[in-house]
Parts: structure tokens; sequence; C-alpha cells
């Protein structure tokens, strides 16, 4: 009898366990297997969001005499209500006409007469940039009245709206990134004119020449000028999304 109580308390034993690993490896299929979740990171090109205001800038036609004899000047000029800007504005402009005839002084010497006629091509305002770009074109007659050397005249303005001042290129742009930007092809040429020397070897920064630069609607705008002979102007644009050596402060505020 006791052999048999044995028996049967054994294989009451041996049941529950045999129920309790079934039942525990049951649980163990039920659970969830743990699961990875991607998430998609998705990167956006920043970008350039300016308004666009008009400055309260107005344009004079001026006509004044360079301190060389014979020489006649028309020309517009902006007038910003800021006494010590308009002297600024007016004489980077004569400056800039007496380089377009080095020897204009022995020339009128000589008795030549020498004229020069710049208007306002076109404006625009980015943040606190104003850029204006001025063109027109300057002429030399002999001592008899015979027509001589004549040529095109191109220079741009770009004037910081919150200082009320001329800019120089260093004084808004990183002039390193702009000039490896354009060494890189990243400018495209505007219209069909090409320049002799598409580089920007002839304006050395370590003597503080820098190429013409201005804003134009949404894009970054940069002009060559012909080596020696200022007849011609090639224009290279690039979208100011893409000017990255602007200074942000100049486009977006502080």
């Amino acid at each position: 009898m006791k052999k048999t109580g044995r028996i049967l308390l054994c294989l009451l034993l041996l049941g529950l366990c045999t129920f309790a690993a079934v039942y525990f490896a049951k649980r163990g299929t039920d659970v969830p297997a743990a699961t990875e979740t991607a998430t998609l990171v998705v990167t956006e090109e920043p970008v350039v969001s300016v308004e666009e205001t008009t400055a309260p800038f107005s344009v004079q036609n001026v006509e004044v005499t360079l301190p060389i004899s014979d020489a006649e000047i028309r020309f517009e000029k902006i007038e910003t209500e800021d006494e010590a800007l308009d002297e600024t504005l007016s004489a980077m402009a004569e400056e800039i006409f007496r380089a377009y005839v080095p020897n204009a002084a022995s020339l009128s010497a000589s008795g030549a007469e020498i004229r020069y006629d710049a208007k306002l091509l076109q404006s625009c305002r980015r943040g606190r940039i104003y850029s204006a770009v001025f063109g027109g074109a300057y002429s030399v007659y002999d001592e008899n009245g015979a027509g001589g050397a004549e040529g095109e005249i191109f220079y741009t303005v770009n004037i910081d709206t919150e200082n009320m001042r001329l800019l120089a290129l260093p004084d808004w742009i990183d002039v390193d990134a702009m000039y490896a930007a354009f060494a890189g092809g990243k400018f495209t040429p505007c219209g069909e004119k090409t320049a002799a020397d598409e580089s920007l070897s002839q304006y050395p920064p370590e003597y503080g020449i820098y190429p013409y630069v201005y804003l134009d609607g949404d894009d970054f705008c940069l002009n060559i000028t012909q080596s020696g002979v200022y007849e011609e102007n090639i224009q290279y644009k690039l979208p100011l999304s893409a000017a990255d050596f602007i200074l942000p402060d100049y486009l977006f505020g502080e």
C-alpha cells in the first residue's frame, strides 16, 4: 500500500511539473518581441527670406566739373538726406570717372575735352543693404574737337541703411569665400558677353581692389570689367540662397 501511495505521489508531482512547464512556455510565446521603429529625418536647405523695401532715397541729376580743365560731368547720384554720406557718394563717383580715363589731366592739359555721363540703371534693397547700379558712357575729344576714346561707365554702390554709410566689400562680404565661390564655378554669366580673363586675378584683395558687386532681386551679382580697357562689363550672378559669403547680419538683421 505504501509503495502504491509513493507511486501516486510521484505521478502527481510529475503532472504538476509538466503542467507548469507547458503553462509558462505558452506565456512566453504570448509576449510580443521587442520591435524597432525607424525614424526618417528630413533636412531642408536654408531658404533666404528677406523683405524687400524701398529706401527713402531720391536720385538727382548733377553736373559738376572735376578739378581738371575741360572736364564735363553729368551723372545721377543718390540723395540720402545724410550730408556726410552724400559727400562720400559724390567723391566716389568723381574718383571712378577719373579712373576710366587715367591720363585725364594730361589730356586736358593738351587741350582735350572729356565728358562723362552716368545714370542710375537699377536699385534694390534686401535686409540692411541698398544696392544701386550706375552706368553710362565717357568720351574724349581732342583739341580740334575730333572724337577719340570712348567707352562704357559702370559702377555700383552698396549702402548700409541701418548706419547710413557706404560699404566697402569686406564690410559685408567674406571676400575669400566669395573669391573661392567664383573660382569654383558657382556664378553664372549674365548675357552673351564673355571676359578675356574670367578669373578675379585683376582684383587683388591684398591691395584693397575688388570687383563691383550688388544685389538684384533674389540674386547676388558681380561685375568684371575688361582689364586695362573699360569698355565692356561682364556680369555674373548667384542666387542669394547660395551666397553664404554674405555676412548674415546684413540680410537678416542683428
